[in-house]
């Protein structure tokens, strides 16, 4: 009789998220730190010199689709090619998570 191995998926997904999480929290965090300015109209500094966008890097929508390629593969690519997926998608996200100053 074969042995059957024990499952992991609760730690592989544990494992999933986590690695996920690496990438959202300091994509959140340039919003975040990148808002003290947003409400005077200036946004602080990218390299080269010209003002950060919330656009992380614009394109207009065909040119996404080009370059976001969302066809689905014959053959799965594992976390890695998840995570590669999640760094192209957020490489061209809005970053908006700008929260209204209500004047009292």
């Amino acid at each position: 009789m074969e042995e059957r191995k024990p499952l992991k998926r609760a730690e592989e997904v544990s494992d999933l998220l986590e690695a996920v999480q690496q990438l959202l929290i300091p994509f959140i965090h340039r919003a975040d730190e990148d808002s003290e300015g947003k409400s005077s109209g200036h946004g602080l500094a990218a390299s080269g010199g010209g003002p950060r966008a919330t656009l992380v890097e614009h394109h207009k929508p065909e040119k996404l689709v080009q370059l976001l390629n969302f066809d689905l593969p014959d053959i799965g690519k594992g976390k890695n090619g998840l995570l590669e997926t999640i760094k192209h998608v957020l490489q061209y996200s809005v970053n908006t998570w700008y929260v209204a100053k209500v004047k009292g």
